[in-house]
């Protein structure tokens, strides 16, 4: 397979599929439970206005667990997206550093490896 920019840029972002399925299972809760949480006020204000005092305490159990779900889900899926594109990043930035300092030649005529290899790492961040 030929070293194309869209080759380098699938096989990076294909080696972070733990950590974007992961993210998006995550965030896929969260999303979940925030479509919960007016249904659960609507009941917690049911049990508050018509019933007693023990299923209201148990309604508000439950919102508050879904808030610390949802609130959780939301923290560690943002950190597995973050962490999947800052290595994406990474692995990207390596595969064009060794492009460019190739010893079989991998500067444009021209331009330094250093200078090549700030463009690739800008590139990269991009």
């Amino acid at each position: 397979m030929s070293l194309t920019g869209r080759n380098v840029l699938a096989q990076v972002v294909a080696g972070q599929r733990r950590h974007v399925l992961l993210a998006s299972l995550m965030v896929t809760g969260h999303q979940a439970g925030e479509a919960l949480v007016p249904f659960l006020i609507g009941v917690v204000i049911d049990q508050a206005v018509g019933g007693g005092l023990g299923g209201l305490l148990l309604w508000l159990g439950v919102l508050g667990a879904v808030y610390v779900a949802l609130s959780l889900s939301y923290r560690f899926g943002d950190r597995a997206a973050e962490r999947a594109s800052e290595q994406a990043a990474h692995e990207l930035r390596l595969t064009l550093t060794r492009r460019v300092l190739d010893h079989r030649g991998g500067a444009e005529a021209g331009r330094l490896p250093g200078a090549l290899v700030n463009i690739a790492t800008g590139d990269a961040h991009r």
